[in-house]
């Protein structure tokens, strides 16, 4: 039987520190299904958003 991961969700700090110190790209390799609100990605500068969701990040909306 095949596990499916749970969501991990991200948010501004988790994703610049981590691109900060170099450590952003390894955080991709990881088997986990990162997710961050669409606010969080809208905010970004750097590391780029366009850049991180190549990465594999998954933009999710955040209801009312």
């Amino acid at each position: 039987m095949v596990s499916i991961p749970q969501p991990c969700v991200v948010d501004a700090n988790v994703l610049i520190d981590l691109y900060l110190s170099e450590l952003l790209r390894e955080l991709f390799n990881l088997s986990l299904d990162l997710v961050a609100p669409d606010v969080v990605i809208a905010e970004l500068l750097q590391p780029d958003a366009e850049k991180v969701l190549s990465y594999g990040l998954r933009q999710a909306e955040l209801s009312g």
